[in-house]
């Protein structure tokens, strides 16, 4: 079935939309180099239309699993041809605007993966392009299903069954194809009761992902994409379970002692994203991500100790509205590995938030305080370092 579709028309003479067309319609394959030469005859209009006619033409495949093999190896290889997330997003855009897609969807993942694993010279590329456009696809049904819940049929073992199919990917040097990986697997998970997908890919590859993208933030400070792509996908990596954590503290404490600055700096920035989130199903992360603000305190290098203290502590206090912050004000007050002048400092900043009073001998009794009272306490203080440190602990918030 499958070679006397491919043999029956040919990608070589094709210069046109119409021609190109008549080819999907006859199932004939196109490869790598017809792809090329092809792409050289059509301005962006004409490939746009190509590639939803590859998406209409799949979606309506049914049960032509032939037919629907060779559209979904001649898309994988046009998309890695043309190398655009533009056009990859045209051809979701248009395959899920079809109906009978949901049900298409199945077919599409088990084709495109299983054509992307078969060894050949462009295999690397075409599994990049195949990862791509399942994660893509997982997550645009994972939206769709909660934008408009009932309209997707069986949506979650849909979502189960892609998982299932991207956690098989076996070891792989391909750094795009662990970051689609990274980000699919931080989002599908996210408010479930179980995190095994999560846990699995950062047993596998959670390190080198973390450590290539902080490398990416550290390197290049001026790169913001980078910047917020970890930031986005570790609000989400943190509500995970307790063995993806472990990963995430031995890659912030190396780079705490390879950088303390601008760790610190990055923890306030992912502190500021993750704080603002208006969601309980964010409640486990701040609470990991406190934990590890504080175990970071300990790793602090001495001649970095002011400041990057003070910006840890600073991004602690982002949390005080949330439940996880007594925890891990408690935590602070017990650790003995945390030096005791940040703890001081921490308690000093409570003062100011009516959060506790302080006695003379650094102790902290909880209470609130008058204001006229709680301006006693405060002008009367020390500095939290005395040789080291003259600023206010206002400077904490207003000067930084």
């Amino acid at each position: 079935m499958t070679d006397s579709i491919m043999t029956s028309g040919n990608w070589k003479t094709v210069t046109t939309v119409t021609e190109a067309t008549d080819c999907i319609d006859r199932g004939v394959l196109i490869n790598s180099q017809e792809v090329c030469t092809l792409r050289t005859h059509l301005n962006t209009k004409s490939e746009t239309e190509i590639i939803r006619h590859y998406a209409r033409r799949l979606a309506a495949q049914g049960g032509d699993i032939h037919h629907a093999k060779i559209i979904v190896e001649s898309v994988i290889v046009w998309l890695t041809g043309a190398g655009t997330e533009k056009l990859m997003h045209t051809f979701l855009e248009e395959f899920c605007a079809q109906r009978g897609s949901d049900e298409a969807s199945w077919l599409l993942v088990d084709l495109a993966l299983g054509h992307a694993q078969v060894d050949s010279d462009e295999a690397d590329a075409l599994l990049e392009t195949a990862v791509a456009i399942i994660c893509e696809l997982g997550l645009t049904f994972r939206d769709y299903n909660r934008a408009y819940p009932g309209e997707l049929h069986e949506v979650d073992d849909f979502l189960e069954h892609v998982a299932n199919a991207l956690i098989t990917i076996q070891d792989t040097q391909n750094m795009s194809i662990k970051l689609c990986l990274f980000h699919f697997f931080a989002l599908y998970e996210h408010g479930h009761d179980h995190h095994a997908f999560i846990s699995r890919f950062m047993s596998r590859f959670g390190r080198s992902v973390l450590d290539h993208l902080l490398n990416l933030v550290f390197e290049h400070e001026d790169d913001t994409t980078a910047r917020q792509f970890l930031i986005e996908n570790l609000t989400y990596v943190l509500g995970s379970d307790a063995a993806s954590q472990r990963i995430v503290a031995a890659s912030f404490d190396h780079f705490m002692m390879k950088n303390p600055e601008l760790c610190a700096e990055f923890m306030r920035q992912l502190g500021d994203a993750l704080s603002s989130l208006d969601d309980p199903n964010f409640n486990h992360a701040a609470q990991s991500f406190t934990r590890h603000l504080t175990a970071l305190l300990a790793t602090i290098p001495d001649e970095d100790q002011p400041q990057s203290a003070r910006d840890l502590i600073s991004t602690i206090l982002m949390f005080q509205h949330w439940s996880c912050f007594q925890d891990c004000v408690a935590s602070m007050r017990q650790d003995k590995s945390i030096p005791r002048h940040f703890v001081i400092f921490l308690e000093r900043a409570l003062i100011e938030m009516d959060k506790t009073q302080q006695s003379a001998n650094d102790k902290v009794i909880p209470l609130h305080l008058s204001k006229r009272r709680r301006r006693q306490l405060l002008n009367a203080r020390s500095t939290w370092s005395q040789h080291t440190d003259e600023r206010c602990v206002r400077c904490m918030r207003c000067c930084g």
